[in-house]
């Protein structure tokens, strides 16, 4: 990767060694759950290739097999966290890539984004599903916290309960590859 940027609305305290990109302020996103800024992220990032990852991912190896594989598409992970066993054709956001700024998801949100209530039973990973055709990486890359890795494995994925990084600071995985700051 050329480069890191962190995009939020508080730039403080980070290493200024990464690129910070204010959030704008939008009011309506004001109003509705915080991951909903992927949305926005997707639509004005820069092209060339961009890669989301999570606060709550640990990254244990290369991140080659997750860099985008179509100019026009997302790629995002298929497998369901809560059944981690069974491949799924849902989409999961802990990781996403792509190549250049896809701002019909914002256009299409946007359109929502107005009554909170129409979002109410929604995530992203819904909403991309609904909206967007997706490439989807082989999950055998991923493993969730509290999973042995295996040789494949890239991601640790610390989605659902008991596996927050902060809640599992003596775990091996924790301790190695995140940093709380």
């Amino acid at each position: 990767m050329e480069s890191f940027t962190c995009f939020t609305d508080d730039s403080t305290n980070i290493d200024p060694g990464i690129i910070c990109r204010e959030l704008p302020n939008i009011p309506q996103m004001n109003k509705i759950h915080p991951w909903w800024w992927k949305v926005w992220i997707y639509a004005f990032t820069d092209p060339g290739v961009n890669v989301w990852i999570d606060l709550d991912v640990l990254v244990v190896g290369n991140l080659d097999v997750f860099y985008p594989t179509s100019d026009i598409k997302l790629t995002t992970l298929y497998k369901r966290f809560d059944r981690p066993d069974e491949l799924s054709d849902r989409v999961q956001c802990s990781i996403c890539s792509w190549k250049n700024p896809i701002p019909e998801m914002w256009d299409l949100f946007t359109m929502v984004y107005d009554d909170p209530s129409l979002l109410e039973n929604l995530s992203d990973q819904h909403y991309i599903e609904r909206m967007m055709n997706t490439d989807k990486v082989d999950p055998k890359y991923t493993t969730l916290l509290g999973h042995t890795p295996t040789q494949d494995t890239r991601l640790i994925i610390c989605k659902g309960e008991h596996r927050n990084p902060h809640d599992n600071l003596d775990n091996e995985y924790v301790q190695k590859y995140w940093k709380k700051i």
